[in-house]
């Protein structure tokens, strides 16, 4: 009989994955963030102190802050990426005002169309027909309610 521990061959270590090419954008690719250097910091926090004297909020302060950091880790200077940061801005405010003039005139219209739908649907009021008259001017109503008054007084 064969054992299965003499048969067996050793296996193999499994090949080493190989690297992924980075994703290149144009002729000058990604280049890899480097840390800042003491002068790039420098520069950025007196641009970061002039923001926040024209009035720039916290929030908006980070998000700036973060920005700044990411292109110029990335090799752009200070202004580059700060005149960057604010065309992307301006187009994505641009984007916002379209969209939200879009939302607009659609919730305009849906009223619209809400509103002639809610006319559609009311039921027209009936008329009041005027009451058939016989020869003196009376109709069937009056001359009912003088019967009964009529009635009323022969009964005294």
């Amino acid at each position: 009989m064969s054992s299965y521990s003499d048969s067996a061959p050793a296996p193999e270590p499994a090949p080493a994955p190989a690297e992924k090419k980075k994703f290149v954008k144009g002729k000058a690719g990604i280049k890899k963030p480097q840390p800042l250097t003491e002068k790039q910091k420098e520069d950025l926090a007196k641009h970061m102190e002039k923001l926040k004297e024209e009035g720039m909020s916290s929030e908006q302060l980070k998000s700036h802050r973060m920005m700044m950091v990411g292109k110029m880790s990335r090799g752009m200077s200070l202004t580059k990426a700060h005149n960057e940061i604010k065309k992307s801005n301006t187009r994505k405010a641009e984007r916002e005002a379209k969209a939200k003039k879009e939302a607009e005139e659609k919730s305009a219209a849906t009223q619209a169309e809400k509103l002639a739908e809610s006319k559609a649907r009311a039921a027209p009021k009936k008329k009041k027909l005027p009451a058939k008259r016989n020869a003196e001017g009376k109709s069937k109503l009056d001359l009912a309610r003088e019967a009964r008054e009529a009635k009323a007084k022969a009964k005294k």
